[in-house]
């Protein structure tokens, strides 16, 4: 009978508070993909500060977002994401429509389609991604 090898498993959790659209885009480019962000309006400071953790596929936050942005994939993720806003609202851009998660509605997208996403200012959420991997 073969030997089995040990599975290894690699889990973070970290706290963040960054402030600046390149901080942003360093961030979400290390973590996920890369991405273009664009400032809806120039005299605010965009931010984002959370809690971020990863075990094994599954990457999960509770985020606050600053200032009004919109996040543009540069290249498909082979993820699945969970989004359930806490408050304000997530609107998903695609060529011919917009989908929008809400408090009262939480919204899973597959992030192979790479909509933009409009974020207001103060809008917060817990959000679930899952590589398709793992399936």
């Amino acid at each position: 009978m073969p030997a089995r090898k040990n599975a290894r498993i690699v889990q973070t959790v970290m706290d963040v508070d960054l402030q600046g659209a390149e901080s942003l885009t360093e961030f979400i480019a290390r973590r996920f993909a890369p991405v273009r962000i664009e400032a809806k309006h120039r005299d605010r400071i965009l931010g984002i500060q959370g809690r971020f953790g990863s075990l094994m596929g599954v990457d999960f936050s509770r985020t606050e977002f600053s200032g009004d942005l919109r996040i543009t994939p540069q290249t498909a993720q082979d993820v699945i994401f969970f989004c359930l806003p806490l408050k304000n609202t997530l609107t998903f851009h695609f060529r011919h429509e917009s989908i929008s998660a809400t408090p009262d509605m939480a919204v899973a997208m597959d992030m192979m389609t790479s909509p933009s996403l409009e974020i207001p200012d103060g809008y917060t959420h817990y959000a679930l991604f899952l590589a398709r991997s793992l399936r």
